[in-house]
């Protein structure tokens, strides 16, 4: 629901004319009265088109008494559908409200008055401003629009948002959802308990593609199961689970890596860093990068001309400047114009458009339009989202048109009218050697640095408040924007830390035993050492130092704020005390994960697998192929029980002993020895 409501809805809930709601309005906010109907109303004062001087009044709605409080509550209901708090969708109610107001104010209980049709015909006679197109509008649509207002008040003006935004429609897979004939419900009970199945394969032994053939077949039989079976090679095409659904749960690894590999988990485990080495000790805003004509020394002593970091204020002439000394052979860094933009914003407020030159010094601009998407077109005040449309607020000036950069001739202005009344000042050639030093050096400024920065305050303080000629008619900056600002011109401030987000960037980062490495260091938080996955996202500055760095998992979603991670003397007790909480949240982390998978037993699932798959068949011999006489008899020696061959090699001992004593008594016989 809004915070702060315009003065034609405000007319609308009390039931006056707009005229007397914003006269009411107007008294409160000038002060000529301290209350309305005996409520202190907030009133505030805000651009917009039309109304004087492109201003409009608002109050905000926790102000206004509870009756009419709660009549605009009423009115502001949301529909049966989810509202949409887009922009987009914001922008279409404020545009529809001003097209059916007529008919809102219309006093016409019966909603069937000649008068009222005649205002409708009226109104779709004219064309309308929806959403940023110029459009005619039907009477129909004009009566629908009205009937959706008086029912749901505001929010009937725009489109409701789905009731599935940032949902996944997909419930199984894309292929498997098409095929099978099962209503939601059992497509839902499926998917939840394959779900499981498949964190549980991941959690075990299993590789990423063994895991995606058993998810496959069980998927397959989770099908069968409900009486859907198109046959075995259609069903194994529908039920096909893809690799990368496996790997979407690969996080539940750490499970597997738990139960089987303790070491490799203890490894993996966050620890604490030691140290055996003892601890000791930042309209339309035209931007430019200027030279300052005014001699100083550096620290060395050393001499250079300054360089300023300029924001002029078109609508007033005023301007910003932060002087920056560099270094021999330095140039201006991207964050020394960061910092000078921070700076002149804290104080003036952020800009709508930035006007500025081309060249390769002004790659910063696409940095700084980041910041700038932190207005909207009417001025109000936004957070800064990533992720939204990228809409440039920098506009480029073509090569060589000075003319088309004021800035150029206000610095030629104050070179010679305010920066010459400043000892040191060269003119803008070195070469020529100022009256003071004719034929020598010129002689620096005789202060130091910061001195020199008090000075050019002044001056330029004084330039702010001297009347100017030309279209400004004799009146001063400083004027103007006193001026602008009785007038009820507000500034837009923006929180500095979510400006120094927009000059960050996202990137990956690797999570290794609780912490990750950014910058040179290791940065860890009590979530990122409960974490299980393996790769974070974390926003970076781009060119400052952040004490804490936003992290996001995979998924997107913020997960902590890490801060650097602390080393301990090598023989520090605390460093061990640490460590086990460090292990205890690792620890609560997994049991996260294991509290959403169920028990599974591997073998078991495998056999089932096997048991499942087809016999392999036994071909019919197309012939045989045999040896020769000896290798027959070989075969069949080979292929000979062990009795038989026992009994064989019984009878050739007993034919050899037979043989050896007949041949002895043969001897004996003879007569011979031995």
């Amino acid at each position: 629901m809004a915070d702060w409501i315009a003065s034609d809805t405000f007319a609308v809930i009390v039931g006056i004319s707009e005229r007397k709601a914003r006269s009411a309005l107007e008294r409160v906010f000038s002060g000529k009265s301290t209350s309305w109907r005996g409520a202190s109303l907030i009133v505030r004062e805000v651009p917009s088109r039309g109304g004087r001087s492109g201003m409009r009044y608002q109050v905000r709605v926790d102000s206004l008494p509870v009756d009419i409080r709660s009549r605009f509550e009423e009115l502001s209901k949301e529909p049966c559908g989810l509202i949409s708090h887009s922009l987009k969708a914001q922008r279409e109610r404020e545009d529809w409200f001003h097209v059916i107001k007529p008919l809102i104010e219309l006093d016409d209980p019966l909603q069937r008055s000649v008068a009222r049709a005649a205002l409708i015909d009226e109104i779709a006679a004219k064309e309308h401003r929806i959403d940023g197109q110029t459009i005619k509008v039907t009477v129909r649509t004009i009566r629908r629009k009205l009937e959706a207002y008086r029912k749901n008040g505001l929010s009937g003006l725009s489109k409701d948002k789905r009731n599935d935004a940032g949902k996944s429609r997909v419930i199984v897979t894309r292929l498997w959802d098409q095929a099978v004939p099962f209503d939601d419900e059992t497509k839902e009970a499926v998917a939840e308990e394959f779900l499981r199945y498949m964190r549980r394969l991941v959690a075990g032994p299993a590789q990423t593609s063994n895991a995606q053939d058993l998810a496959s077949y069980k998927l397959q039989g989770l099908t069968t199961a409900r009486a859907f079976d198109p046959g075995s090679e259609e069903l194994k095409r529908i039920c096909q689970v893809p690799r990368y659904m496996i790997e979407r749960e690969k996080q539940f690894k750490q499970i597997h890596l738990y139960n089987h590999d303790r070491k490799a988990y203890d490894d993996a485990k966050p620890r604490i860093r030691r140290t055996r080495k003892g601890l000791l000790p930042m309209d339309i805003i035209v931007a430019d990068i200027h030279p300052v004509d005014i001699l100083c020394r550096r620290a060395d002593g050393s001499t250079a001309t300054p360089r300023a970091i300029a924001w002029l204020d078109v609508a007033t002439n005023r301007i910003w400047i932060t002087l920056v000394l560099l270094e021999k052979g330095e140039g201006i860094r991207n964050v020394d114009v960061i910092d000078s933009f921070r700076e002149m914003v804290s104080e003036w407020g952020l800009p709508r458009k930035l006007y500025m030159d081309n060249g390769s010094e002004y790659n910063w601009a696409d940095f700084v339009d980041d910041g700038l998407k932190l207005v909207l077109p009417n001025g109000s005040r936004i957070t800064y989202e990533y992720g939204t449309r990228k809409v440039s607020n920098i506009v480029r000036a073509k090569p060589y048109n000075a003319a088309a950069k004021p800035i150029e001739g206000i610095f030629a202005v104050l070179e010679k009218n305010f920066f010459s009344l400043i000892t040191g000042w060269i003119g803008g050639d070195r070469m020529k050697k100022k009256t003071a030093n004719v034929g020598r050096e010129p002689t620096p400024y005789p202060g130091s640095f910061e001195e020199l920065k008090r000075d050019i305050a002044d001056v330029l303080r004084w330039y702010d408040i001297k009347p100017q000629t030309g279209e400004f008619k004799g009146i001063s900056p400083s004027e103007l924007w006193t001026r602008a600002v009785a007038e009820g011109w507000q500034r837009v401030d923006v929180d500095e830390r979510v400006l120094l987000l927009a000059f960050s960037e996202e990137k990956p980062r690797k999570v290794r035993q609780g912490a990750i490495r950014c910058n040179g260091w290791y940065w860890t938080a009590p979530e990122l050492r409960r974490y299980q996955g393996d790769m974070v996202s974390v926003r970076i500055p781009k060119y400052h130092h952040w004490t804490k760095l936003p992290v996001y998992d995979e998924k997107g979603e913020l997960l902590c704020f890490a801060e650097p991670d602390t080393q301990y003397d090598f023989m520090d007790p605390l460093g061990a005390i640490e460590a086990a909480q460090r292990s205890r949240e690792h620890k609560q982390g997994l049991d996260e994960l294991s509290r959403k998978t169920p028990k599974l037993n591997m073998l078991q699932e495998v056999r089932k697998r096997i048991a499942a798959a087809p016999p392999v068949p036994l071909p019919a011999p197309s012939g045989r192929i045999g040896g020769s006489e000896k290798a027959e008899e070989l075969v069949a020696l080979l292929s000979e029980p062990e009795d038989m061959r026992h009994a064989r090699e019984q009878r050739k001992l007993i034919e050899k002993n037979e043989n050896f004593l007949k041949l002895t008594r043969t001897f004996r016989r003879s007569g011979t020895r031995g």
